[in-house]
């Protein structure tokens, strides 16, 4: 709502799919961070039940980190926000951050088609594979694949963690646990990119129509002509995007010829 009110023409969330088949908004594979429970026990949202365990969910405040009066939304409840909300020139940027089953990745186009409508939702993911089982159900919708995050982003952004954990009770017993948080197992973190001719072939097989490329701006920043020279000669468009944060994205957009951004 705050998004709409201020103008942006799209917004972006993250969803997740609960252990009996709910979609939710959630972008940590568990609680503890952004939502937590009185007994601050971490729990996957992919282990959890939605009709027995939910309810006891509550949204954090970042700043404080204590626990608000708020249940955190599941996405049928955010998508008909969104609907009567959001202009017809919106859009809701829907990013799957489960590994998700055909069938749970039917149901939640299904939602979206059902409540927002064809044309008002796209989705992205990290995932090839949830990509191509959603180009699979719907033929139409655009399809914005993440390409994974530059090591030395995941650096900085582990570093910011860290420092930040440290002064959270919360956080103190789960330290070794911080990678969990940014989604990645950093330990074991390799740089995969796409952005290259064999990388984009790849994509159109997989993706055949309609799809985008994101792409990290740590990386981005460095080769900018060669890559928008590249996708523009398949056609497709391409985003930035940043793990870090959003002065570093705007400050690297600066740095780049206004041709190449």
């Amino acid at each position: 709502i705050d998004a709409i009110d201020n103008g942006f023409d799209v917004v972006e969330i993250d969803v997740r799919v609960t252990f009996d088949g709910v979609w939710v908004v959630h972008h940590d594979k568990q609680t503890g961070r952004e939502t937590g429970t009185i007994d601050n026990k971490r729990r996957k949202i992919e282990r959890i039940r939605y009709e027995k365990e939910w309810g006891y969910l509550r949204a954090r405040d970042q700043n404080s980190g204590q626990l608000l009066n708020v249940l955190p939304p599941d996405f049928r409840t955010l998508a008909k926000a969104f609907a009567s909300i959001a202009g017809l020139s919106k859009k809701l940027n829907i990013e799957i951050k489960s590994d998700a089953s055909t069938k749970e990745l039917e149901m939640l186009d299904y939602l979206a088609f059902k409540i927002i409508g064809q044309g008002r939702y796209f989705f992205s993911s990290l995932s090839l594979r949830n990509l191509e089982r959603m180009r699979d159900i719907n033929s139409q919708v655009f399809l914005s694949f993440i390409q994974s995050p530059a090591e030395q982003s995941m650096r900085v952004l582990k570093a910011k963690l860290e420092k930040g954990a440290s002064s959270d009770n919360i956080y103190q017993d789960n330290q070794e646990r911080i990678e969990d948080i940014a989604g990645f197992a950093f330990r074991r973190y390799k740089e995969k990119r796409y952005d290259s001719s064999s990388g984009i072939s790849k994509l159109k097989k997989a993706l055949k129509r309609n799809f985008g490329l994101a792409i990290d701006i740590r990386q981005y920043v460095g080769q900018a002509s060669r890559i928008k020279s590249l996708v523009s000669s398949y056609g497709i468009p391409v985003a930035t995007y940043t793990i870090n944060d959003h002065a570093y994205h705007a400050n690297s957009l600066f740095k780049i010829a206004s041709n190449s951004r």
